[in-house]
C-alpha cells in the first residue's frame, strides 16, 4: 500500500476517501495523494494504476564458477613514446602523416592497427613510403586488390614484403608486381586464397630469379605446375614454405628437392585435406635438402611416423635450429626417444615442438632435455598428457635458457611442477612464459616469479573459499 499522511488504516476497514468524500473499504492496493486515501474510481481518475507491480529487484549476475588467472599480468609503465604510439594506433584514421618515426615505431603501429582490425586501403599509405626495403602488414583483411597493387608504386623499392590474412587479393595483383618490385627477393603471404595457376606461373617466372624466399600459406589453387616453374625459375632459393596446401601431396618432394641450398622448409599440411606426406619420400628429400636446413616444419602431415626422424632428419640434418613435429600421432615416445639419442649434437636446437603427438611421453622429454639442454630456448609439449611428474620435475635445471614453455594438458603438471621450474636449484633466468591451459591440478596456490607470466592456470571458485 503506498504510504498517505498520516498512519494507513487496517486493511478490510472502511474510510472515506479524500477526493469524494465518499465510504469505500480499504485494500492493500489503495492508494493515497497529499489530501489522504483515495477510493479506487478516485486513484484511477488521478492517473495512478493502483494495480501496478512494483518493479522486480535487480540481482546480481551469477559468478563464473571457474576462473582463469593469468598470473604476473602487470604492464610495467609506458613509456613515452610507447604512450604516443598506442594514441596513434588508436585515432590512426585521423593522421595524415606519420613523419620519420622509424621503423621500429613504425612497425609497432601497424601491430596496434592491425590488432583491431583497422587497416584499410585508406590508411595503409601511412606505412608506404619509397625508401621501404621492408614490409610486413599484419592484417590485410579488409585490403582489396587495388591497395594491394599500389603497393608496388608507393613501395618501388622493396626487398622483402610479408602480408598476412590476404583473401581479397586476386590474380591480377600478382600480374602487376610482376611488372613492378625490381628489387623484391622475398616474398611471405598468408591465405592468397584468390590468385589462380596462371598468375602463380607468370609472377615466379618474372621475378623467380631473384627470389631468394618464398613463403606462401594455405593457396589452394597452387598447383604442382606452379611448383615446376619454381623450381626452373628460382635456384638460388634458401627460404620455402608451401604450408597448407590442399593439392600438395609426394609428387611435389621430387622438385623440392632441387633446391639444395635449403637453410628454412615448411611442408606443413592441411588437416581439413586428409592428405599427407608419407615418411620415405620425406627422407629422400632430406637427404638433398637437409643438410643446410636450419629450420624444418612438417606439423599436421599425420601420416608421418618415426622412421622419417630416425632415418631422415637424424641422418641428413646436421645444423638445425628449429624443429616442429605437431600433430603427428604416429609418432611414439620411443621413437622420438631414440630419434633425440641419435641426432648429432651439431644440430644446436632451439625451439622444439611436438605439441599434441599424443604418443610422445616422458622418455622423449628426457631425450630432448639430455640433447639440447645448452642451447633450448622454446619448449612445446601441449597435450603430451602422459609425461610423468619426474620427468616435468627435469625442466627447470636441464633448460637454464629456456624462455616459452607450454605445458597445456600435461595431465601431471601441478604446483610442484611449477615450483620446480621457477626456482630450479641453477636457476632458469631467461624464463618468460608458461603456457598451462588443461592442467587442472594446478591451483590458486601456484607458485609464481616476478617477470614470468603464467597463462591458464584454472581455479575453482569453490576451492579458493576454503
Amino acid at each position: 500500500m503506498s504510504s498517505a499522511t498520516g498512519k494507513a488504516p487496517p486493511i478490510g476497514t472502511f474510510h472515506e476517501c479524500a477526493q469524494c468524500q465518499k465510504k469505500f473499504t480499504v485494500t492493500k492496493y489503495t492508494i493515497s495523494n497529499d489530501s489522504g486515501f483515495l477510493c479506487h474510481p478516485c486513484a484511477k481518475s488521478s492517473g495512478e494504476n493502483p494495480f501496478k507491480k512494483p518493479a522486480p529487484r535487480k540481482r546480481k549476475p551469477a559468478a563464473e564458477k571457474r576462473t582463469v588467472k593469468n598470473f604476473e599480468e602487470v604492464e610495467p609503465v609506458k613509456t613515452l613514446t610507447g604512450m604516443c604510439i598506442s594514441i596513434i594506433g588508436s585515432y590512426i584514421d585521423q593522421v595524415e602523416e606519420l613523419g620519420d618515426v622509424g621503423a621500429v615505431n613504425m612497425d609497432k603501429i601497424c601491430r596496434i592497427v592491425s590488432k583491431s582490425r583497422n587497416l584499410n586501403e585508406h590508411n595503409v599509405r601511412l606505412f608506404y613510403d619509397v625508401t621501404n626495403t621492408s614490409l610486413v602488414i599484419y592484417d590485410s583483411t579488409n585490403l582489396k586488390s587495388p591497395a594491394f597493387s599500389a603497393m608496388s608504386a608507393l613501395n618501388p623499392n622493396l626487398q622483402r614484403l610479408t602480408l598476412h590474412m590476404c583473401g581479397q587479393m586476386e590474380s591480377t595483383v600478382l600480374d602487376d608486381w610482376s611488372k613492378s618490385f625490381k628489387n623484391l627477393t622475398r616474398l611471405e603471404l598468408h591465405a592468397p586464397f584468390l590468385v589462380r595457376e596462371p598468375a602463380w606461373i607468370n609472377f615466379i617466372r618474372a621475378k623467380g630469379p631473384q627470389l631468394t624466399g618464398f613463403l606462401i600459406t594455405n593457396s589452394p589453387r597452387f598447383t604442382q605446375e606452379c611448383l615446376d616453374t619454381l623450381v626452373e625459375s628460382a635456384p638460388d632459393l634458401n627460404e620455402l614454405r608451401l604450408a597448407e596446401f590442399t593439392k600438395m601431396n609426394d609428387s611435389w618432394l621430387e622438385g623440392i628437392a632441387q633446391f639444395t641450398s635449403l637453410t628454412s622448409l615448411d611442408l606443413s599440411s592441411d588437416r581439413s585435406s586428409r592428405i599427407s606426406l608419407t615418411s620415405q619420400p620425406v627422407i629422400e628429400l632430406l637427404k638433398s635438402v637437409g643438410r643446410n636446413l636450419a629450420l624444418l616444419r612438417l606439423d599436421a602431415n599425420e601420416e608421418l611416423d618415426d622412421t622419417m626422424l630416425l632415418d631422415g632428419v637424424a641422418l641428413h640434418c646436421t645444423a638445425l635450429e628449429t624443429l616442429s613435429m605437431s600433430l603427428l600421432p604416429a609418432l611414439t615416445d620411443e621413437g622420438v626417444a631414440k630419434f633425440f639419442d641419435k641426432l648429432p649434437l651439431t644440430n644446436e636446437l632451439t625451439c622444439v615442438n611436438f605439441s599434441r603427438c599424443h604418443e610422445v611421453s616422458s622418455l622423449a622429454l628426457r631425450a630432448i632435455l639430455k640433447h639440447s639442454r645448452a642451447t633450448l630456448q622454446s619448449l612445446n609439449i601441449n597435450g603430451c598428457k602422459e609425461v610423468d611428474e619426474d620427468a616435468l620435475n627435469l625442466i627447470g635445471e636441464a633448460a637454464p635458457r629456456l624462455t616459452e614453455l607450454d605445458v597445456g594438458w600435461c595431465r601431471n603438471v601441478n604446483d610442484l611442477v611449477i615450483g620446480s621450474i621457477l626456482l630450479p636449484k641453477r636457476g632458469m633466468t631467461e624464463l618468460k612464459t608458461i603456457n598451462c591451459f588443461g592442467c587442472n591440478r594446478i591451483t590458486q596456490n601456484c607458485p609464481k616469479k616476478a617477470g614470468v607470466t603464467i597463462i591458464g592456470v584454472e581455479t575453482d571458485i569453490s576451492r579458493q573459499r576454503l
